[in-house]
């Protein structure tokens, strides 16, 4: 049945048996007040992640991600329409079915959606999307759908280009990595970091924090992608830092301006030149949260004087940040965005965030001494 469908897919046609919507409701088993469909755009970020679980770190780099094929499968319960998650499953060239989970909470971007759109048409009042839950269910006939957004005229088609990648055995650079963060979790692809990037980074991400009152500002993180020729596994290097100048910057926000991107792009086109560096990407960005966290007396940890760590720290994924990713590295499962924080204490804490389930989760990386003439 599986291959029959991944056939018809791509012959062009639909790539899941049942369309699936997002379900909203007032309260956690309150009324029903809308649904949202979900649409070919919200697929991108987990066929990018089928991408590169399935194929990308199990020894087929040259694998396009215009080539993917999956098949969306919810898993419902019995006795329930409401999915308790959502798997992708696509085939390697190999033959072989490799399936991919994912939580409803992928789809809260959809969800958010949902919200702006009934408050918009007065369904719902802002104060009341603090109160709604979502579920993700299997769209039927008779049911009020948003329509997809309506494209332009215009018709996109996007270039269809290899992975630039470099061959690099993984083993060399994970005998003298130091690891940050829990590195049992295969589930994120390695990533290693020289000494002197993370240093740049957290340098240029707490820059603004001299500035008052505090601002963002920020740096993108560069290097390859490597693939080894030993183990297929794919690993991102970041081996440098560039700062992120002429950005509008705000107590929360770091906006890149065109000359931001002017320079960046520059720069890069360059490097991409030079045979030594000719596999450089943007991995990812850096940038600093220069506040307290935001935390209440009545959350404030009692034993706070007790506990030789706080927890409560700004090195999160704001809102802001997501939606910046969603739109610069759509299709790019490799991303990283590297938080420089406080904790509640105010001593500066960072927290490196990778692409999964649909957003950005923690993630662990190692830390290299260097990297040398893209050999490692």
């Amino acid at each position: 049945m599986l291959r029959s469908l991944l056939a018809d897919a791509r012959k062009g046609k639909a790539a899941a048996e049942q369309a699936l919507c997002v379900m909203l409701r007032l309260g956690q088993d309150g009324p029903t007040v809308g649904y949202e469909s979900i649409t070919d755009a919200d697929w991108v970020p987990l066929r990018a992640e089928v991408w590169m679980s399935a194929l990308l770190r199990r020894g087929f780099p040259d694998f396009p991600f215009e080539d993917l094929v999956a098949v969306a499968r919810p898993v419902i319960p019995s006795g329930d329409r409401r999915a308790k998650q959502v798997s992708l499953l696509t085939t390697d060239p190999k033959g072989r079915t490799v399936q991919v989970d994912f939580s409803i909470y992928a789809f809260e971007p959809v969800a958010r959606r949902a919200m702006a759109r009934l408050v918009r048409q007065k369904v719902l009042t802002t104060e009341e999307t603090a109160k709604c839950y979502y579920s993700v269910v299997a769209a039927e006939e008779g049911e009020a759908l948003a329509e997809p957004p309506q494209a332009d005229a215009i018709q996109v088609v996007p270039r269809r280009q290899p992975l630039v990648y470099l061959k690099k055995p993984i083993a060399p650079l994970m005998a003298n990595a130091k690891p940050v963060g829990d590195t049992s979790d295969k589930a994120s692809y390695p990533v290693f970091m020289t000494a002197e990037a993370l240093v740049k980074a957290e340098r240029m991400a707490r820059r603004g924090a001299a500035v008052q009152p505090p601002t963002e500002s920020g740096a993108v993180l560069v290097g390859p992608l490597c693939s080894c020729p030993d183990t297929g596994e794919v690993f991102g290097v970041v081996y440098d830092a560039l700062e992120v100048t002429d950005a509008q910057a705000t107590h929360a926000s770091l906006q890149y301006t065109g000359e931001t991107w002017r320079r960046i792009q520059t720069i890069m086109a360059a490097r991409q030149q030079a045979p030594s560096s000719r596999g450089d990407r943007l991995l990812g960005e850096a940038h600093g949260h220069n506040f307290l966290p935001p935390h209440r007396e009545d959350i404030t940890c009692p034993e706070c004087k007790q506990r030789q760590t706080c927890t409560i720290t700004s090195a999160f994924v704001s809102s802001l940040d997501l939606a910046f990713h969603h739109a610069v590295f759509a299709r790019q499962p490799w991303q990283l965005c590297h938080i420089f924080g406080l904790d509640a204490r105010g001593k500066g804490v960072h927290a490196l965030f990778g692409q999964r389930d649909g957003g950005l989760l923690s993630r662990a990386f190692f830390v290299i001494s260097e990297w040398k003439d893209g050999g490692g």
